[in-house]
């Protein structure tokens, strides 16, 4: 739904890929009705032209996944069967719901690995309800620690170390 998990998801094929493994990225919005798609961009262009309409459109956000249909849901799940995915990788809360459904319908699900990049649970998540019991959580940042435990590099280039860095500010405006 963000880049803020949309990347980080695509950082982790690319990671993974370069190991050799198989990779696919699937998009809740994918799964949405027409009507639903255009509804999203239609707010999502007012949210960029009006910071206070972007505010308050945070406060009424629903979970997006309520509109995706049972057909359209089993539709993922085939092409994993087909694939052997063994592990689905869950950068954001709105797949816990389509997962839970999916299980509710019998279809068995791969692990689950539910990966938190900010360093508190995300607004989808928080709206989505819990994970399942069995998943695996992953948190790349730490509220409490400070720490980063985990990461996904941008790259297979080492760091750039601090002292040869170019004296600047980087400063992240999102969770």
């Amino acid at each position: 739904m963000a880049l803020g998990v949309h990347v980080p998801g695509l950082l982790l094929a690319s990671r993974l890929r370069e190991r050799g493994a198989e990779a696919v990225v699937e998009v809740v919005e994918r799964l949405l009705p027409v009507g639903r798609l255009r509804s999203i961009e239609v707010s999502r262009t007012m949210f960029h032209r009006d910071f206070r309409a972007a505010r308050a459109g945070r406060q009424l956000a629903a979970d997006p996944s309520s509109a995706v249909d049972d057909a359209a849901l089993e539709e993922p799940h085939r092409r994993w069967t087909a694939l052997g995915v063994q592990r689905v990788v869950v950068f954001s809360g709105f797949w816990t719901g389509p997962l839970a459904r999916l299980s509710g319908m019998g279809l068995p699900l791969p692990r689950v690995t539910v990966c938190h990049v900010d360093s508190v649970e995300s607004p989808s998540f928080r709206r989505a309800g819990p994970v399942t019991a069995d998943a695996q959580v992953v948190r790349l940042a730490s509220w409490a620690t400070g720490n980063l435990p985990c990461t996904i590099p941008v790259t297979c280039r080492a760091p750039v170390p601090w002292a040869e860095r170019i004296g600047r500010l980087l400063v992240h405006g999102g969770g």
